[in-house]
């Protein structure tokens, strides 16, 4: 009756219009009066069937009554090569639900294009064609319409999905059908009905298709394989649609949430698509969701439809636009999940506070005490298996501090195994076994003799603790695992080459503990082999060939007081092997070096003596520092050698930033590049003679102390592999008393010198809302995109450029608002029902 009234009112005010005429209006829009007249009801359908892309099948337009039973056919139509098919909806609809269903053609014509990257069985390999008979068929359920429409409505696995959940509720009407339509958007993270999906086994429609369609295609072609390792498509498709019919996915059904994810990480990871922006949010995403482990007990997903996902078009668009307020603006109304980012923040600082960072620092004390005690048993042929006593010493100041004694006890068990103990290290406690795969008595041999080796690699595993009064750190089987370039007789006596890794990883289980809160989880680091071409700019030969791959942290983070999240990061970078990740991190633009030289390396008492105007019968002191660019001399008085006398003159008098420069080789640098300057120098010399340190230097009688920043070229630039092509990935669980329960999945993605994109999505009551902002490579700060979309297909999108911003709002292909900047500065929206609002 509704569609009634409104061609009604049309009708009448039409000026002129006959009463005739107005009748037959009505009858042309009502689902039951007349029967006789011929008026065409004018709603159009198009767009794809795919499963992949199925070619000739047959599509049929049902009109539903409320209870999801078939009133009528009211169109039909079939597909072409590409799967797309167009269909008019004909005069005897009467306003209900539609549904849409492709199906098989009696004299065996229909076709499938096989999406799977493994081949969908009987020989029919990737990119081949299926046969479908008239058993198979899938469904796609669309709101009521209205006359004159033209509706987008594919057919595939995941609108069966929407069809079989809006099927299973009563009534079946339109509110039900967005609903369930909503649900399937949140899980495959674009617009099921209205994205139309691309043939992923065309590498040019691939390759030119958009992101929504790329994730499209991915989860279609994990429906292909989940169906075929159920041993039937038919029955594959049928099981994978009716285990969402309750709005849920859990261990109980059979495609579990955990078996989707999986089926499409592997067939997007085969088919290239794994890097692509979207699907990565969409999975982590959806991995996010996932409540339980499925592995190992119960586990669930379930998405919610959006608040949205019954009203108009413009309703869509303002919550969009609310929602961009609230979050990146913090107003009052969402100050709560904002300050449970700052205490999530806080929290992880915690943890990572420099009581962590003491624990290991001195762990690197002991293992490089632990390291020079076995290399001196070995040079005078003393080895053994047994117990050592060693000395742990701080040497990052000007001089040795000595922290105390550890024990390292050598044994053979299937392996060279290390088991090192040291307590009150400065306040730290060490207990450290590593387990290894190397043969116990060839690796005497070697140390002890100089005997040959093989050595192909390394397996080493680490277990045990580190603490203070405030922080600890345990490592639960810590996996290290590397790999030689080739098989190699590691001799010591040779002239050949030291053996270079190829790659090295290690991972394991962490826990990490620092003022009342703690890190429990998984930790890894990956290594993999530089290109053959390249040669790393770092200071150590062993590591010249490998660069740093991947850092992932997976776990949870408490406070103590009732408050924790779940982190899951990893930092990838994409061009590893193209790249010197590690030239790149020990140069950067600049390293801090010291050192502690002995004797008057600079030659300050020869300045001195050489000049007779500076009034010093002698030197006792020399200082500089480049703070205030000031050098210092202190010595006898030249006329009364018992009165000691300073001078001070501006300016680097003593050449020290050019000694530093010219004498490279006595700082311990990770950078092999030649520096091009230095900043922050600091210089001190003490004579031998002089009775006291001067205050505020660390600096012994006959030493000189040298300290600068060490200025690097420009290690990174434009261009393909000239920098660091990185992905960082966080998840975070927000479960903190007080406050609502959201996920934030957040991914940036350096893809230029200067630029990239930042995409975060939150995740709350089962509904999505993601914000991606980016920025050319030859934009300026403050230049680029911002865009907001959900998976419903609203998306808002600014852009703000040298002039001026400005931007739009869609809903689907329609656009229902403007954004522009006003003369003040504000960003007003425009609806296009008239109405307007500001973004801020």
């Amino acid at each position: 009756m509704k569609s009634r009234t409104i061609q009604i009112t049309r009708g009448l005010a039409l000026a002129g219009l006959s009463l005739v005429g107005v009748m037959g209006i009505v009858a042309s829009g009502g689902g039951g009066g007349g029967g006789t007249e011929e008026t065409t009801f004018g709603a159009t359908s198009a767009g794809v069937a795919s499963k992949g892309i199925i070619q000739h099948g047959l599509v049929t337009a049902e009109e539903l009554d409320s209870s999801g039973n078939p009133l009528r056919t009211v169109g039909s139509a079939e597909t072409d090569t590409a799967g797309k098919y167009s269909l008019s909806i004909g005069s005897t609809y009467a306003g209900g639900p539609l549904l849409l269903t492709i199906q098989g053609k009696s004299d065996n014509t229909t076709k499938m294009k096989c999406d799977v990257a493994a081949g969908c069985g009987g020989g029919v390999a990737f990119g081949g064609t299926v046969d479908l008979d008239s058993t198979f068929s899938m469904s796609a359920i669309v709101p009521p319409v209205a006359n004159g429409a033209s509706i987008s409505a594919q057919i595939t696995p995941y609108t069966y999905m929407a069809a079989k959940r809006a099927l299973a509720q009563s009534p079946v009407d339109a509110d039900t059908v967005k609903k369930a339509i909503s649900e399937v958007n949140q899980m495959v993270g674009v617009n099921i009905l209205e994205v139309p999906p691309v043939d992923i086994t065309d590498p040019t429609q691939l390759a030119n298709a958009s992101s929504e369609a790329k994730a499209y295609a991915a989860f279609l072609a994990a429906a292909g394989k989940l169906a075929l390792d159920q041993g039937d498509l038919k029955a594959g498709i049928d099981a994978l649609a009716s285990a969402f019919d309750d709005g849920v996915l859990d261990d109980g059904d059979t495609v579990k949430p955990s078996d989707l994810l999986a089926a499409v990480q592997a067939e997007a990871s085969a088919e290239g698509l794994d890097t692509d922006p979207l699907l990565s949010q969409v999975l982590a995403t959806v991995q996010a969701g996932i409540s339980g482990d499925c592995s190992t007990g119960p586990c669930s997903y379930d998405p919610e439809p959006a608040d949205t996902a019954t009203q108009t078009n413009v309703a869509k668009a303002r919550a969009v636009v609310a929602q961009t307020r609230a979050w990146v603006t913090s107003l009052e109304n969402l100050e709560s999940p904002l300050d449970a980012f700052d205490v999530n923040l806080e929290t992880a600082g915690n943890v990572l506070d420099t009581n962590s960072l003491q624990l290991g620092d001195t762990l690197g004390f002991v293992l490089d005490a632990v390291g020079a005690k076995l290399d001196t048993e070995g040079q005078a042929g003393s080895l053994s298996l047994t117990t050592y006593t060693v000395n742990v010493e701080d040497n990052t100041g000007t001089s040795p501090v000595n922290l105390g004694q550890a024990t390292v006890t050598l044994s053979d068990n299937n392996g060279l195994n290390l088991a090192i103990t040291a307590n009150n290290l400065g306040g730290v406690n060490v207990s450290l076994n590593a387990v290894s795969d190397l043969s116990a008595n060839a690796a005497l041999a070697y140390f002890n003799t100089g005997t040959a080796m093989s050595l192909s690699g390394l397996d080493l595993n680490l277990t045990g603790s580190v603490s203070n009064a405030n922080a600890s750190m345990t490592l639960d089987q810590m996996h290290l695992v590397s790999t030689l370039d080739q098989q190699l007789n590691v001799d010591p006596n040779a002239t050949t080459a030291d053996p270079v890794f190829t790659d090295l990883s290690l991972s394991g289980g962490m826990t990490l503990q620092a003022n009342g809160s703690t890190f429990t989880g998984d930790a890894g680091v990956v290594f993999v082999a530089l290109d053959n071409n390249l040669q790393s700019a770092i200071n150590d030969a062993s590591f010249a060939k490998i660069s740093l791959s991947q850092v992932t942290l997976n776990g949870t983070i408490s406070d103590g007081n009732g408050n924790s999240f779940d982190a899951d990061t990893s930092l990838t970078v994409n061009n590893a092997a193209a790249f010197d990740t590690l030239g790149g991190l020990a140069c950067g633009e600049d390293e801090w070096v010291s050192a502690s030289v002995v004797g008057d390396v600079i030659g300050a008492a020869n300045y001195v003596a050489s000049d007779s105007t500076l009034g010093l019968a002698g030197l006792g002191f020399a200082a500089y520092s480049s703070w205030d660019d000031t050098t210092t001399l202190v010595g006898p008085d030249a006329t009364n050698p018992t009165q000691i006398t300073t001078v001070t003159i501006t300016g680097d008098a003593l050449g020290v930033s050019s000694h530093i420069l010219g004498n490279l080789s006595v700082f311990d640098r990770d950078c092999g590049m030649t520096p091009v300057g230095t900043r922050n120098v600091s210089y001190a010399y003490l004579s031998p003679s002089a009775p006291t340190t001067p205050a505020g230097y660390n600096v012994q009688p006959g030493e000189t102390y040298l300290s600068a920043e060490l200025d690097y070229p420009q290690f990174e630039s434009a261009g393909v592999n000239n920098f660091a092509d990185v992905t960082l990935s966080l998840t975070m669980d927000l479960v903190l008393s007080g406050y609502p329960d959201t996920t934030a999945v957040i991914t940036g993605n350096r893809t230029a010198y200067k630029g990239g994109d930042l995409t975060v999505t939150l995740t709350h009551n089962g509904q999505n809302v993601t914000f991606t902002a980016t920025k050319a490579d030859a934009a300026t700060d403050g230049q680029g995109t911002l865009t907001v979309t959900t998976p419903d297909g609203a998306e808002l999108t600014v852009t703000a450029t040298e002039h001026a911003t400005s931007g739009s709002m869609k809903v689907g292909a329609a656009v229902v608002a403007t954004i522009e900047e006003t003369s003040n500065g504000l960003l007003l929206v425009r609806y296009e029902d008239g109405t307007f609002e500001t973004l801020q």
